[in-house]
């Protein structure tokens, strides 16, 4: 899973599967306590979904690489079919993110770390023609991004077994405190957003982290990864081995970073 490029690369599989940040002025600050709502209607009044996290719509949808005319069909989809809203942004209300190409973006890494469907513009397409939102599976990315399924499978799974008696957190960085340096692409506020929304936690105290973000060496003592381990374990759903591709090195790296 390691992106086998130096750190002035794009990351893993650098010429097909970039990382770009999309149009988000202020990303939203989710945490380990605050999760994305499943909301409430005619095709969820089943769903295994706790009441207090449904609100009006069933489907809340963001878009992601989409061009002008694929988004100008997404917006006009969910205006015309029952049970949808577009939003401009990720919020903790998304439930499906739609995907124009399979790159690795903020929108997907977000998607994954939150359990949202994660699926192709063809679900779109066909809904329309169908008169109808169509089951997802059929169109989810599971070959491209395999993490997003099994995330949104233990989310599911989750709250069949525990009701609204628990409030699912992945684990993806239990256990780790982290501090993120102030010199990092993508930025700190987005990195910090993927590792709380991963089960992890930030400190803003060097002395208090057991784990490094950024492109030098911070403590001999502590490990310092450098984002790609973020980004990798965030795509992957799981905490990837913190082997030599993704440690920093002693000397401060001021090259180039992956494409924002």
């Amino acid at each position: 899973m390691g992106h086998k490029e130096s750190p002035c690369g794009y990351g893993k599989n650098a010429a097909d599967n970039p990382l770009r940040v999309e149009s988000v002025e202020e990303p939203l600050a989710l945490n380990s306590t605050a999760r994305l709502a499943v909301p409430h209607s005619s095709t969820c009044e089943n769903s295994s979904y706790p009441a207090a996290e449904r609100v009006c719509a069933a489907r809340h949808i963001v878009g992601t690489s989409l061009d002008g005319s694929a988004r100008d069909i997404l917006i006009q989809t969910a205006q015309h079919l029952e049970d949808s809203v577009y939003e401009e942004k990720f919020s903790e209300r998304t439930t499906h993110v739609v995907c124009g190409a399979p790159r690795r973006t903020i929108n997907v890494l977000y998607a994954i770390a939150n359990g949202c469907w994660l699926i192709s513009t063809e679900w779109v397409l066909q809904s329309l023609s169908a008169g109808g939102w169509l089951d997802e599976e059929n169109y989810e990315l599971v070959e491209k991004f395999p993490g997003a399924k099994v995330a949104r499978l233990e989310r599911k799974l989750f709250y069949e077994e525990h009701g609204s008696r628990g409030k699912y957190v992945p684990t993806i960085f239990k256990g780790y405190v982290i501090y993120v340096d102030s010199n990092t692409s993508p930025p700190k506020q987005i990195l910090s957003t993927l590792i709380h929304a991963g089960g992890g936690e930030t400190t803003e105290i060097p002395s208090d982290a057991n784990l490094f973000v950024a492109n030098h060496s911070f403590d001999n003592n502590k490990p310092t990864v450098t984002v790609y381990w973020i980004l990798d374990s965030v795509e992957a759903h799981i905490a990837l081995e913190m082997d030599d591709e993704y440690l920093a090195s002693q000397k401060y790296n001021t090259c180039g970073s992956p494409e924002i």
